[in-house]
């Protein structure tokens, strides 16, 4: 694509998403995703499949019970991308225990978002983040 041709798609994605009611946080979430792709030196892994076929994982470094680094990929629609991003910045700096309290209200409420614009995706991303912190405590 030409020079701007990528911010006008992004802009022209970022305006559909508007209108299906997505925040503008989750919006910068689901366009530009922090801590997308495998993480290297992670020691712990988890993935689960949405109803719809949608595959979200999330690989955790996690060091003295603490989680010093997140990512995530997945499959699914910009939804999927945004909760996957978000709960890989939340996760951050938290105790295995603290990221094992985390909910999908929690998730929902950091998105800034309405529940049933991506409530699949944000319970999918706390599944997938149950399944990580268990493979960290070797459950």
């Amino acid at each position: 694509m030409s020079d701007g041709a990528l911010d006008k798609l992004r802009e022209a994605v970022q305006e559909e998403l508007r209108l299906a009611g997505f925040s503008e946080k989750a919006l910068l979430h689901a366009t530009r995703p922090a801590n997308h792709g495998e993480l290297p030196g992670h020691n712990a892994f988890g993935i689960s499949f949405g109803e719809n076929g949608e595959t979200m994982a999330i690989w955790l470094k996690v060091e003295d019970e603490v989680i010093g680094g997140a990512s995530f990929t997945c499959d699914g629609d910009d939804a999927f991308t945004a909760c996957g991003s978000m709960i890989t910045e939340m996760v951050k700096g938290k105790t295995v225990k603290e990221a094992g309290e985390l909910s999908t209200a929690d998730l929902l409420s950091a998105l800034e978002s309405q529940p049933g614009v991506i409530v699949a995706a944000a319970e999918l991303a706390i599944e997938v983040l149950g399944n990580a912190l268990s493979d960290a405590l070797g459950v």
